[in-house]
């Protein structure tokens, strides 16, 4: 995407599409200007700003965007508006709707629940969960983890029942969410530079993104015969297959499975 763009204007990046970037690829602006600085070209930074000022006008604005409506017959009968994008915690949700798990569920837990408003956001596409917790009348239960329920809203699991039905005060693990944000962004730079070293052919087969790692799965028409990708490289024959992991600060192995 990045190249792309790069061919289709002399003048450097544009702010809009500085910004697309940022918000469909996961491409931070520091990186865009740093690869831009790499190929003698500028980035329109004050226009990636008006981009941004804009999407949050919009947000603040219109509720719509993020509004869905639970549809499971076991769910409450209020939407969940997704505030993540601007807020890291709501001090007062007033729908809440909780019980108790029939079976304990992933990473212990024994209820779930829904709220009218939240920041966090729910496991898709490989990438997990936000955790944090609820706070009502001086109590507090921990949000181990997060998923998308019916319709894709938010489902917060907890490590105990929240006996409540509101309000609440809900707050994310901001630094837990912040390494999540870093996994994310590798993964993206690791895309770009295995198509710098194999070829447009690459293509992304599945990933996982969390706090403590990430991993990226991805085929290529043909085996890379240079030995030029990670440690010890990546070999393999056509329609060969590659894995990719690591974390942030740390080394990333790829190794052929061809």
């Amino acid at each position: 995407m990045f190249e792309k763009l790069l061919a289709g204007s002399s003048k450097g990046i544009q702010g809009e599409d500085a910004f697309t970037l940022y918000d469909t690829y996961g491409f931070p602006l520091d990186l865009t200007q740093l690869l831009a600085r790499e190929r003698g070209v500028e980035v329109d930074g004050a226009g990636f700003e008006k981009a941004m000022e804009a999407q949050r006008s919009r947000a603040r604005q219109s509720q719509n965007k993020t509004t869905i409506k639970v549809v499971d017959e076991a769910g409450p009968d209020f939407p969940t508006v997704f505030t993540g994008y601007e807020k890291t915690e709501e001090l007062k949700v007033e729908k809440v709707a909780a019980e108790e798990l029939k079976e304990v569920g992933p990473a212990g837990a024994r209820g779930r629940v829904f709220l009218g408003q939240t920041p966090f956001y729910g496991e898709m596409g490989g990438q997990v969960g936000d955790t944090g917790w609820i706070e009502w009348d001086g109590k507090r239960v921990k949000v181990v983890a997060t998923i998308r329920g019916a319709g894709g809203v938010p489902v917060h699991l907890t490590e105990s029942v929240v006996e409540v039905k509101g309000p609440v005060k809900v707050t994310l693990d901001t630094e837990r969410r912040g390494r999540i944000e870093g996994h994310h962004s590798a993964t993206h730079l690791l895309h770009w530079a295995l198509r710098s070293v194999l070829g447009e052919g690459v293509r992304q087969k599945g990933s996982y993104v969390g706090p403590d790692r990430l991993r990226f799965d991805f085929s290529h028409p043909e085996g890379d015969e240079s030995g030029g990708v990670g440690e010890g490289g990546v070999s393999g024959e056509r329609e060969g297959e590659g894995r990719c992991g690591g974390a942030v600060g740390g080394e990333a192995v790829c190794r052929g499975e061809g």
